[in-house]
Parts: C-alpha cells; sequence; structure tokens
C-alpha cells in the first residue's frame, strides 16, 4: 500500500478516531472525532506528549512502529487530571511514499460509564467496529433505555401520588372552611345582637364581652377566608370574571374601608395618581382583595401615628405600577425569600404580635400572576416597606 486512497471525510466516516505520523512522530493530521474528544492535540505536536503506548514496541520510533503488522497498539491518553481517562485501541499502518503513518482505531469502552465520561455515541464508532464494540454499545444503551424508562415510570407515579394528595387536600379545605362559617355567621349575628342590647339592658361587662366575641369571630371569619381562597387557587376553581372598572374607585373604596383600622392607631392613608380616571380591565374582586390585603398589611405592621401611601403610575415598561408604601418597621433580608410561601410571616416575633395566617401574601402574588403581573418588594429594616403590584398595560383601558 503505497499511498492512502480514501479522501478525508471518507477515512473520518470509517475511522473516526484517526490521526497521521510524519517520520518525527508529529503529527501532521487527526481526525474531527479525535480532535472533540482532545482539543489540546495541535498539529505539528510530539506525539509522545499526548500519548503513552503501552503495548507492543519497546522502542519508541517511527521505523520500530512502522515495521508493526496487523499488530493491535493500545494508547493512553496523557490527559489533564480533571478530565476522563481515555483508552485508544487500533493499529497503525506504514506509508512508504509518504513516509508517514496512519493509526485507525476505536476507544476501548467496557461500560456506560466510559461512555458518559467520554460522551460517546454509537456514531463516534467506525462501521467496521469489532462485534464486541456493538454489543457493548447495545447493551449499555439498552441498560440506559431501562433505567431511564424505570425512573420515568417511578417520576409519574409519584407525581400522581403528589396530586391526588394535593387535590385531595385542597377539597378538605374548602369543605371544612365552608361549613365553619355557618356556625361562625350565627355566632357573629348573636354577638352583634347582644352588644346592641336589642333583647335589654345589658352590663358594662358583659357588653365588653359580647365585643370581644363579635371581634374575635371577624377575625376568625376572615382567616377562614383566606384558607378558603388558598384551596380554592390550588384546586384550580379559582378563575378571573374582567371587568372594565376605575382604579380610582377602586382604590379609594379599599382606603375606607381601612381607615376605621387605620384611625385607632392614627395611621395617615394617602393615595395619589399619574392617571386620575385611568380604567383597568381586570377581576373587580380579585383586584380588591389585592389592595385590601397590602394595605391591611402595611397598617398592621406600620408603626403608631405612620403613613401609608398608594401610588397608581405607569413606569417605562408601559405597566401599571400600583405601590403601597409604609413607614413601620420593614422586613429582614433573611425574611425576604420565604415571605411570599403560604403560611409564611416576617420573623416568628412578628407572627406573635399581629397574628393571621400568612396566607395574604401567597393569596395576593398568586391574584396577581392570573392577570399576568407579578409583585416586587422593596424593604429596609426600620425604614419600612414597599409592595409594587405590575399589571401588563395592555390590561389600561
Amino acid at each position: 500500500m503505497s499511498d492512502l486512497s480514501l479522501d478525508g471525510d471518507a477515512l473520518a466516516t470509517l475511522f473516526p478516531f484517526h490521526f497521521r505520523l510524519d517520520a518525527a512522530l508529529r503529527f501532521t493530521a487527526i481526525s474531527p472525532t479525535l480532535t472533540r474528544l482532545m482539543p489540546e492535540l495541535k498539529a505539528g505536536d510530539a506525539f509522545t506528549d499526548h500519548f503513552l503506548l503501552e503495548r507492543p514496541v519497546l522502542r519508541l520510533n517511527f521505523q520500530a512502529m512502522a515495521e508493526c503488522r496487523r499488530v493491535m497498539f493500545l494508547l493512553r491518553a496523557k490527559r489533564p487530571l480533571d478530565a476522563p481517562e481515555l483508552l485508544l485501541r487500533g493499529q497503525m499502518l506504514y506509508f512508504p511514499a509518504g513516509n508517514e503513518l496512519l493509526y485507525v482505531g476505536n476507544p476501548r469502552v467496557r461500560d456506560l460509564d466510559d461512555m458518559k465520561h467520554l460522551g460517546l455515541t454509537m456514531r463516534d464508532f467506525a462501521v467496521d467496529s469489532t462485534l464486541t464494540d456493538y454489543l457493548i454499545l447495545i447493551r449499555t444503551q439498552q441498560s440506559a433505555l431501562a433505567e431511564a424508562q424505570r425512573l420515568a415510570g417511578d417520576l409519574a407515579k409519584a407525581r400522581d401520588a403528589a396530586l391526588m394528595a394535593s387535590n385531595q387536600k385542597s377539597e378538605f379545605l374548602a369543605n371544612m372552611s365552608h361549613e365553619l362559617r355557618t356556625p361562625l355567621n350565627a355566632i357573629l349575628g348573636f354577638s352583634e345582637m347582644i352588644t346592641s342590647q336589642m333583647a335589654g339592658p345589658l352590663s358594662q361587662a358583659y357588653q365588653g364581652y359580647a365585643a370581644d366575641i363579635h371581634k374575635s369571630g371577624r377575625l376568625l371569619l376572615a382567616i377562614i377566608g383566606d384558607v378558603l381562597d388558598m384551596a380554592r387557587i390550588e384546586a384550580g376553581y379559582h378563575t378571573l370574571d374582567d371587568d372594565i372598572l376605575s382604579i380610582d374607585e377602586l382604590v379609594g373604596e379599599c382606603i375606607h374601608l381601612l381607615e376605621p383600622r387605620a384611625e385607632e392607631r392614627e395611621i395617615t392613608l394617602s393615595y395619589r395618581t399619574e392617571l386620575p380616571g385611568a380604567r383597568l380591565r381586570a377581576d373587580s374582586r380579585a383586584l380588591k382583595q389585592i389592595c385590601l390585603n397590602l394595605l391591611s398589611n402595611a397598617v398592621k405592621f406600620n408603626k403608631w401615628d405612620g403613613v401609608v401611601g398608594v401610588s397608581v403610575t405607569r413606569n417605562e415598561d408601559g405597566q401599571l405600577a400600583i405601590a403601597f408604601a409604609d413607614t413601620g418597621q420593614g422586613i429582614a433580608a433573611e425574611d425576604l425569600p420565604r415571605l411570599f410561601r403560604p403560611f409564611q410571616q416576617a420573623g416568628a416575633a412578628t407572627a406573635r404580635t399581629s397574628g393571621g395566617t400568612g396566607l395574604g401574601l401567597s393569596i395576593t402574588r398568586t391574584l396577581v400572576e392570573m392577570h399576568g403581573g407579578n409583585i416586587t418588594l422593596a424593604s429596609e429594616l426600620g425604614k419600612g416597606s414597599t409592595f409594587t403590584v405590575l399589571l401588563p398595560g395592555e390590561r389600561i383601558v
């Protein structure tokens, strides 16, 4: 065989792992597949800089390697410590006309781990690879496929079980919340009748007891309402019913509802807008709940004689921005990541003193996202917080 009768493409197809060496044992050509596995290989580099010849030549020189006939060479790549081991098994072919050697062969693949480490597939092996190479590849790929199918089956079963448990929990919460509301409404009604002395005069002490019962009942009703809302959202029963509403009227109504609670703590409520008279396409009940939740938190966690400001603007991205700013105690940085999770509040001390279920912000964020928007928070401990509801600009009418 005086010269190489195959062009480069044909050679790469038949022998994906090949290279040429000149009489000085320097690389003159390297196959693309081998270059992918060993990008450090460059034309002109010395063979001994990149490979250890483990067998069968004792004297590593051009003539000794050229004299080998039908002998299997085993080459071990000199790789960096963090690179996977690469063993090449093949033959050296001698071409006197060009005074060069051509190595053709395959990597030595023993199991699936070797393939994974080297990133090899069946396409990386020559068409004349030995039957053993193909059997190993087929067996390892079948094993990988079977393992993937088993894991997929286990994952599907776990997902179905989790989904069923979640649906059962949501249905239970929804049913329980509904059942609790009926007797609670009776408690509220009768306690209000007692407080107003509709059945006759009462002592001052009993009037106070009745007022406390009514206040506690309303708090319990609000908690049950939050749990019911969260259960409906998780169960997928909560849908939006878009309508055209006035932003000024909706925010004004929410402020009016919170005024008595704010006056008890001498907190000032203010409202300003850069879009007077603007209207919005949204679910009025959901948007009102969003505003009430954020306003209620701003009042609840504010300091005595503080300020709560609501502002409506349009940002640079064209989004409608409704900001709720307070002058309260602020939120610690370590509490921010979990603030919007269900049943979470900003710190144990806050939860003890302020009460509540910790569902308000989680429900608020979900309702905002259902409108295609998002909610942001800027807070500094001791200097207050600002929650900003961002709604898509196309919702502005």
